[in-house]
């Protein structure tokens, strides 16, 4: 087994595979491990890991900072955990990710992080790339899908949202918000970009009166209204996570209604001319 370019001790790769083999289930050798050289990866905060030669699971821990493994958790940790909370409470589709004290990586051994299984090599792919976006364009249930991330994003204002967050699996037609450990200053970096980003996808127009602005607006709005059901246990989540300071905004948000919002993320009439 090679960390990029480097070969590790026996020991330490049994120990990955150990970790590995309990995180998904069933036994596993990890084949390579590698940090791309690009956004966080260039700082060593994440890493990609080779599974059975066509798998990928991910370990990172909190951006450009290392922290030793306590008794609690850093935000950035928190937020994934937080997040993951909701994917599942809100039936939205979701990865397995689980908290660790510390991964047998060198300089890692006893710094919090957390893993996350991307499943079947490649599948999963952003919506940067032109190839991806008509992939979703084709795809008729995709309007429900990025009603769901974006509901996901703005109703818990999620920071940092740009189109390498947005995820699209080739395979299964699904889509998944992912990196959350940024909470957003101002609502409205969260719906302009969203906004931004769906009109790549489908074009500025695709709104108008189609089926894909009703699938698109219904989905976003299922979204709300379970977590309009579900609000009281959003509220313990964010206890749970030592995240109490943003439970008013959460509320906040929630009470504006989901249409307000959707005035946002869809094309404003200055595009309908």
């Amino acid at each position: 087994m090679r960390i990029n370019d480097q070969e590790i001790g026996k020991e330490a790769q049994e120990k990955i595979n150990s970790i590995v083999s309990e995180f998904l289930g069933k036994k596993s050798t990890v084949t390579e491990i590698v940090s791309p050289q690009s956004g966080r990866s260039r700082h060593e905060d994440q890493y990609r890991l080779t599974v059975d030669n066509k798998r990928h699971i991910s370990v990172k821990r909190p951006y450009g900072r290392s922290q030793d493994a306590g008794n609690e958790s850093h935000p950035d940790i928190r937020w994934e955990m937080f997040h993951s909370h909701m994917r599942q409470l809100l039936g939205l589709p979701h990865y397995k990710l689980e908290r660790k004290n510390g991964f047998p990586i060198p300089g890692w051994e006893n710094k919090e992080c957390i893993i996350m299984d991307w499943g079947v090599a490649y599948r999963r792919q952003n919506v940067t790339e032109s190839g991806v976006r008509a992939e979703i364009r084709r795809e008729p249930t995709s309007p429900i899908q990025m009603g769901q991330v974006a509901a996901q994003d703005t109703l818990f204002a999620t920071g940092d949202r740009k189109g390498e967050h947005v995820i699209w699996d080739r395979d299964e037609k699904v889509a998944f918000s992912i990196d959350h450990e940024i909470p957003a200053t101002d609502i409205e970096s969260v719906t302009s970009v969203l906004q931004h980003w769906l009109g790549r996808i489908y074009g500025e127009k695709w709104h108008r009166g189609s089926e894909q602005q009703a699938a698109f607006r219904g989905a976003f709005g299922r979204v709300w209204e379970r977590a309009d059901g579900s609000k009281t246990e959003i509220k313990k989540f964010y206890g749970k996570e030592m995240l109490d300071g943003f439970s008013d905004g959460f509320s906040e948000r929630l009470s504006m209604g989901h249409e307000y919002f959707l005035q946002k993320l869809l094309p404003q009439p200055s595009y309908m001319s």
